[in-house]
């Protein structure tokens, strides 16, 4: 029997069977709607909503708050299941890409036992790989997020823990283990870039390609440790939302500055090479022209960030007034 303060209350019984209703009548509508003259007829979406509405109508006009309050947890069902719904499909597009990535693998693996390709194809067909696994990984942890709060997956590093579970924390520890394995690939074809390079089936541009992608790696994988540092910050010590997005932004900054000072490096390192090869007929003067502009424009965006993190220091250190 229900009580004064839950008299209002629609059972599970209720609200299953006016889902169950709701969706009969939707079904019906759409059927309806297809076997009418298209000439004047309004659609099936639009008849549709007008019976869904009418259903919801009658529903509250009878049950008064209960009525509405059925009607709020269907909403809440229906956007449940459409995520859900989202989240599978991307869960079995990425189910395919694993298995694509398995074969793509195996066809490098291959071809570098006949010597038809290098090892850098095989150390990124191996990236991609592990890639896909961190994505199910992740896609498996939205759907429980989605399962436990009918929501799309929170990813702000003030964003609550669910329960027991801090499902942004456990998405941050997948990203981290990515950007760990993609940064151990790129570490291993700097390696093998510069053995070809000394004996001269590799180009001083194609090693420079994967040294700037190694440090660009690195910096990735220090964006996502300050992120989880961060968000244990913003349990334990229950950091403010603005707090957080400052410290992320000027740490972020600061990467940025130290990535872009390590690109510099590795275009003057270039130049230098690239201007010698001239000296002896291997490199034409176009090469150490692209090389001089790269050097360029490392020194303008270095410039720019440090100014960039200049400012954002002077505010975080100026006292509100």
């Amino acid at each position: 029997m229900n009580t004064p303060n839950d008299s209002h209350v629609p059972s599970p019984a209720f609200v299953d069977a006016l889902e169950l209703h709701i969706r009969r009548e939707l079904h019906a509508g759409a059927i309806h709607a297809t076997v009418e003259p298209r000439r004047f007829a309004p659609s099936a979406w639009a008849r549709s909503h007008r019976l869904a509405a009418g259903a919801f109508l009658a529903a509250g006009l009878l049950l008064g708050a209960g009525g509405q309050l059925a009607y709020a947890q269907v909403q809440q069902s229906a956007q449940r299941t459409a995520l859900e719904v989202q989240k599978d499909v991307e869960r079995k597009l990425m189910a395919m890409r694993l298995e694509r990535a398995k074969q793509s693998l195996a066809v490098a693996q291959q071809a570098y036992a006949t010597g038809s390709t290098k090892r850098q194809s095989v150390l990124d067909a191996e990236w991609q790989l592990q890639r896909a696994l961190f994505e199910i990984q992740r896609i498996m942890v939205d759907m429980e997020e989605l399962r436990r709060t009918a929501m799309p997956p929170r990813n702000e590093l003030w964003a609550p823990t669910v329960g027991d579970r801090d499902f942004v924390m456990e998405r941050l520890r997948i990203e981290a283990a990515s950007a760990q394995e993609q940064l151990r690939t790129a570490e291993s074809q700097v390696e093998a870039v510069r053995t070809a390079f000394r004996l001269g089936s590799q180009t001083a541009n194609e090693l420079s390609t994967v040294e700037e992608a190694f440090a660009r790696n690195e910096g990735a994988l220090e964006r996502v440790a300050r992120k989880l540092r961060l968000r244990e910050r913003a349990i334990s010590e229950r950091m403010p939302m603005e707090q957080l997005a400052q410290q992320l932004q000027l740490g972020d900054a600061q990467t940025d500055l130290r990535t872009v000072q390590k690109l510099l490096t590795l275009a003057e390192a270039r130049l230098e090479v690239v201007t010698r090869n001239a000296a002896t007929g291997g490199a034409t003067l176009l090469d150490v022209k692209r090389a001089e502009v790269d050097v360029l424009e490392r020194r303008v965006e270095q410039e720019r960030l440090a100014r960039q993190l200049q400012v954002m220091q002077t505010q975080m250190l100026r006292k509100p007034e």
